[in-house]
């Protein structure tokens, strides 16, 4: 348990009820940025951005400058999924911080704030790797396919709360089913 909160942490003290007990606090580690939506993007990626740069300079070879500055945003684009997104999750993970309590989770994602509360605990999803790092994703996405609902576990960057990348998740899973079993 932590009695003291160092400055990266202190966003939390405004959230913590009198007698809340802090069980858990981390951040994500830096690296494993690959997923497993990335065997689909990365090649759909490639081709996006290779056909909007063909098409921007071929547009500017061939057209008015107006009409060739139309492919602009689809270069922009294409550079994003392509290489950029690597860079923001990156950039997202160094800005964030988490801190479990033994009622709710607050989680710090730049200058954003959310919680989850221990009595209101969706369904949890857990993904380790050989080294014990991993995520913990929070609550399902349904979609609709050939007439009938299914669900579907999103990434962490398609915005669901997950605490990503985590070191030695297996322990910081078990801290989670404890406050989600106190209520």
């Amino acid at each position: 348990m932590y009695t003291e909160m160092t400055d990266e942490y202190s966003f939390a003290r405004p959230y913590l009820a009198p007698g809340e007990t802090i069980l858990w606090r981390g951040r994500p580690q830096s690296g494993h940025l690959f997923s497993g939506q990335d065997v689909f993007l990365i090649p759909f990626s490639l081709l996006w951005c290779g056909f909007a740069i063909f098409w921007f300079v071929t547009a500017l070879q061939h057209t008015p400058l107006p009409f060739a500055l139309f492919g602009v945003p689809f270069v922009c684009v294409g550079l994003y999924i392509t290489v950029g997104r690597f860079f923001h999750t990156s950039h997202l993970r160094k800005n964030t911080f988490y801190v479990i309590t033994d009622q709710k989770i607050i989680r710090k994602r730049g200058k954003k704030i959310d919680m989850l509360d221990g009595n209101r605990m969706p369904s949890i999803h857990i993904t380790a790797r050989d080294d014990g790092t991993g995520t913990i994703r929070f609550g399902q996405l349904m979609y609709y396919n050939h007439s009938r609902w299914n669900n579907y576990t999103m990434s962490p960057s398609d915005g669901i709360f997950a605490l990503e990348n985590i070191p030695d998740v297996a322990r910081v899973q078990q801290i989670v089913h404890s406050i989600a079993r106190e209520y």
